[in-house]
C-alpha cells in the first residue's frame, strides 16, 4: 500500500478530522528494540542505586537528632494547616450540574439565597 492508498484509507476510518505526522530521522524497528533494551537496563541500575541513596539518606538522618525533631514538627504543622485550610473552602451549599461522569460547580455559599444569587450571576454573564 502507497501514501495516498494509506491516507485515503485512513481519512475514511477516522473522518474529517483525520490528521498525520511524519518524523523525518526517527529510529527503525531494529534501533528501536535496542533503545527499548538499553532503557530497560538504564532503568533497573538507576532503581537500584535510588534504593541505596534512600537507606543511606534514612541512616543519615535517623542520626540526626535535630532533623528528627524538625521533621515531627513539619508534619504536625502539615497536617494542621492542611485541615484548616480544607475547612476554610468548605461550604455548607454546594450546587452544580452531574453530567453523569463530573460534577461541575456552579456555586457555593452560605445560604440558599447567596448561591442562587451566586448562579444568576454567573449565567447572566455566560449570556453576555
Amino acid at each position: 500500500m502507497n501514501k495516498a492508498q494509506a491516507l485515503a484509507k485512513l481519512a475514511k476510518l477516522l473522518g474529517k478530522t483525520m490528521r498525520y505526522r511524519v518524523a523525518p530521522g526517527s529510529p527503525n524497528a531494529e534501533e528501536r528494540a535496542r533503545c527499548r533494551d538499553n532503557a530497560v537496563a538504564g532503568r533497573a541500575t538507576l532503581k537500584l542505586l535510588a534504593e541505596k541513596m534512600r537507606l543511606r539518606r534514612e541512616e543519615i538522618l535517623a542520626a540526626n537528632e535535630d532533623y528528627a525533631g524538625m521533621r515531627a514538627l513539619h508534619k504536625e504543622l502539615t497536617d494542621s494547616t492542611d485541615a484548616t485550610y480544607s475547612k476554610s473552602a468548605s461550604f455548607p451549599i454546594t450546587v452544580g450540574r452531574d453530567t453523569g461522569m463530573f460534577f461541575s460547580v456552579d456555586a457555593e455559599g452560605d445560604n440558599w439565597a447567596e448561591v442562587v444569587e451566586k448562579v444568576a450571576a454567573r449565567m447572566a454573564h455566560r449570556n453576555l
